[in-house]
């Protein structure tokens, strides 16, 4: 067993030696007929993970699903200072995590993970605005002396429908909130 371990390391170790020294002589050669296979296999991978096309359908297909209006036809342009300010969000370093793996999943799981309903009433709770609401409410409610204690509970209950139920989503975030917040409108 250990032999046939010891063979492959042996055989990959060379395969990108000359991968190596290829690159360094910007030449190719020190191939065997019999490891043209492998070779093409290992730079197309190599090439399909340089490749930004396969990301560039990914997001077109996630804005599609998504239902968002075409920006392009639609703006006088791009706004480079929100675009840089989105591009370093915690929103949009999530979404390009997911963005790699988003290949395997179904046209539902992605609508679910980006336009369902429990996404857009996460980002609505999440809100500014819902925010102010959610506190004015559970505030409100605790000022009231007959009400106080259940103004305590439903402020537990707040924070355990926004963590748990409801929670802020960066991917949707950054899909229905921070894409379209680059474009300037005409």
């Amino acid at each position: 067993m250990h032999k046939v371990v010891e063979r492959a390391l042996l055989g990959i170790t060379g395969l990108n030696q000359s991968i190596a020294e290829m690159k360094f002589y910007s030449a190719i050669s020190g191939f065997r007929e019999d490891e043209l296979p492998l070779f093409r296999e290992k730079l197309d991978f190599l090439a399909e993970l340089a490749s930004s096309d396969r990301k560039e359908r990914s997001f077109q297909h996630i804005i599609a699903i998504a239902n968002l209006p075409d920006f392009a036809t639609n703006t006088q342009g791009i706004n480079i200072d929100k675009l840089l300010q989105v591009r370093d969000s915690s929103e949009a370093r999530e979404f390009r995590d997911w963005l790699g793996q988003v290949g395997d999943s179904s046209d539902e799981e992605i609508h679910e993970r980006v336009a369902g309903l429990r996404v857009k009433a996460g980002l609505a709770a999440g809100s500014e605005t819902g925010k102010l609401v959610r506190f004015l409410v559970t505030a409100s409610l605790s000022l009231i002396p007959p009400t106080a204690i259940a103004g305590q509970v439903l402020g537990v209950g707040d924070q355990f429908l926004t963590e748990k139920i409801l929670p802020r989503s960066g991917v949707a975030a950054f899909i229905n909130k921070l894409y379209p917040s680059i474009f300037e409108r005409s």
